[in-house]
């Protein structure tokens, strides 16, 4: 077999891009290495991380920096101006959420719950077996005269309110 490969020339297939098996080392060295007074850039680091005996790229050093110098923001977009927005609505805004229950039995139920973001109270909810477009507009309904300041109603984009069922 290793005559036929010699003699057309056949090589073994390289296994790809190697692991980076000590990545959480890495890590925690360049974390490290970012609370460091002198302000190191990502060259001194990557120069300091070969020193170590890491074998790393410096484009890995720039990825992993950004990594950890990046804020958490677990919603993404503009979180301030959503929570600007809440803040002055609060006390005319309610939320609602249609959650699916199953039974014991196998049987689906559709809980529709309302709730009051000022107060994060329950203002409302109730339960069927299929919601109709009749059934939640009569739910909103029942919320509006349970909470008299109801002026913007918050929902999700299920699929059940995006008019193919209701």
């Amino acid at each position: 077999m290793a005559k036929l490969k010699q003699i057309f020339g056949l090589k073994k297939k390289s296994k790809g891009r190697s692991k980076l098996s000590k990545y959480w080392e890495i890590y925690d060295q360049i974390k490290d290495m970012l609370k460091n007074p002198a302000g190191w850039g990502a060259e001194r680091i990557h120069s300091e991380l070969l020193l170590l005996g890491f074998s790393i790229s410096l484009s890995s050093v720039k990825r992993i920096m950004k990594r950890i110098l990046k804020p958490y923001n677990p919603f993404g977009g503009n979180w301030n101006a959503w929570m600007n927005f809440i803040s002055q609505m609060k006390e005319f805004a309610v939320a609602m959420d249609l959650c699916r229950i199953q039974t014991a039995y196998g049987d689906t139920l559709f809980l529709l719950a309302f709730i009051q973001i000022e107060t994060r109270k329950i203002i409302h909810s109730n339960i069927t077996l299929a919601p109709t477009r009749d059934w939640v507009l009569r739910q909103i309904q029942e919320a509006k005269e349970l909470c008299p300041d109801f002026e913007i109603l918050i929902r999700d984009n299920d699929m059940l309110f995006s008019g193919r069922k209701i």
